[in-house]
């Protein structure tokens, strides 16, 4: 058990046997379940989105290892994933599906480089799409700046520490520094993605700026409030402002209630309390603007697709007319077409309501997709900050050159399968 704990990137000296899983990441607890997986030496191994939940560079690290117990092993791999990157990097045949159905199957990288589907060539475009907002809205953001818009967000040396554990009854554990001395600030209508591997404080500090936990030191302010350390009555007007966007949206409903009060659930926060008519009014609104019908209200999540159920998650968001959504890996469960289509939804919002958004994600094709500004962070720190295309296409800090070397390219992914084929 060690011995793979050890393979799959969760050493001994951080990580002892004698940890409970709710004290890991869901990165973390990913490696745990992939270690599980590969500690019997399997003669077949199906891995069914093994990277799904992981950072970059662990998803490399992930591939790797499970490359190297093919060779070793002479085991076969079935790798079923929606990411075309890292299929081309792993697999040597692949086979594409549509509704039960083969539309096309190969060589993996002659099926990816010629795409004679039609299909094959939708979900290429998908894994590789850029709304068309993200970049125009660039120039707008410098106008807001120079007209001197205040800060939408200002967080302001924010600190977290946990207790840590207690290795004798005389001596105190040292604290746990979830997030260390972190500023910085979202303008009106502006989309920032805070990305960074596994376990680095992303989710801890989107709790903080979502008020459902508190710094151990700094302030974090919201259209000029201070929401820290306040009681839920005071914090009222801020929840009306600022909604969330969860990666898992059926996790985050109850199955036994209909969409209506689903997505009706926010407008408990309004000053008004809206009539039953007025409710269904404002519901069946917003199941328009996200795509849907006004006729889903009244069904249950079970009979909703993945994305369509991201879209009840969206609509329940933006019911109120939030300021700021915070986004937490929005899209990472979908597949690239779903993907491409939620992205999309996220950009017309963004136009339509002027909605801010903070993205927080490891899937740096996200962030370079819809995101003006992008942070990166390690070890509970902001270590760069910038332009999304100036981050991304020439970092400076090491965490920040791992992230971008780490993610998987279709296109360079394709090119070297072809160059190794000759």
């Amino acid at each position: 058990a060690r011995k793979m704990l050890d393979r799959v990137g969760l050493p001994s000296t951080k990580f002892p046997l004698s940890r409970y899983p709710h004290e890991l990441s869901g990165g973390q607890r990913q490696r745990v379940v992939i270690a599980i997986a590969c500690a019997l030496k399997p003669k077949l191994l199906i891995a069914d989105e093994p990277t799904t939940a992981l950072d970059v560079v662990l998803q490399a690290q992930i591939l790797d290892l499970l490359r190297d117990l093919v060779a070793e092993n002479r085991m076969g791999l079935l790798l079923i994933s929606h990411d075309l990157a890292v299929v081309t990097e792993m697999a040597d045949r692949i086979t594409i599906l549509r509704h039960g159905e083969v539309m096309e199957a190969g060589d993996t990288a002659r099926t990816l480089s010629e795409q004679l589907h039609p299909y094959t060539r939708q979900l290429a475009q998908a894994s590789m799409h850029v709304p068309a907002r993200a970049r125009t809205h660039e120039v707008g953001q410098d106008t807001l700046l120079l007209q001197g818009a205040k800060p939408l967000l200002q967080v302001d040396s924010v600190t977290r520490d946990y207790p840590g554990r207690r290795k004798s009854l005389l001596k105190r554990a040292a604290p746990i520094r979830a997030v260390v001395d972190v500023s910085f600030s979202i303008d009106p209508g502006q989309s920032v993605a805070l990305v960074g591997r596994s376990g680095c404080g992303k989710s801890t500090l989107a709790r903080m700026i979502l008020a459902l936990d508190g710094p151990t030191s700094g302030t974090i302010r919201f259209r000029g409030q201070v929401i820290t350390g306040k009681s839920e009555a005071e914090l009222k007007p801020a929840r009306r402002d600022m909604q969330v966007v969860f990666q898992d949206p059926y996790g985050s409903f109850d199955p036994r209630q209909k969409v209506e009060k689903l997505v009706a659930e926010p407008l408990h926060v309004l000053e008004k309390k809206p009539t039953n008519t007025e409710r269904r009014e404002m519901v069946a609104k917003v199941l328009h603007e996200v795509g849907l019908s006004p006729r889903d209200m009244d069904k249950y999540p079970h009979e909703f697709s993945g994305g369509q159920r991201q879209r009840l998650s969206i609509a329940r968001a933006i019911i109120t007319r939030p300021k700021l959504v915070v986004a937490d890996e929005p899209v990472s469960a979908l597949d690239v077409s779903i993907r491409a289509q939620i992205l999309d939804l996220f950009a017309e919002l963004n136009q339509k309501l002027g909605v801010a958004y903070l993205f927080i994600t490891h899937d740096l094709t996200v962030a370079r997709a819809i995101t003006d500004q992008v942070m990166v962070m390690h070890d509970g720190k902001i270590v760069e900050r910038g332009r999304t295309s100036e981050v991304l296409d020439h970092p400076q800090s090491e965490p920040a050159k791992a992230l971008v070397t780490a993610a998987p390219d279709l296109h360079r992914a394709i090119a070297r399968r072809l160059q190794e084929q000759g």
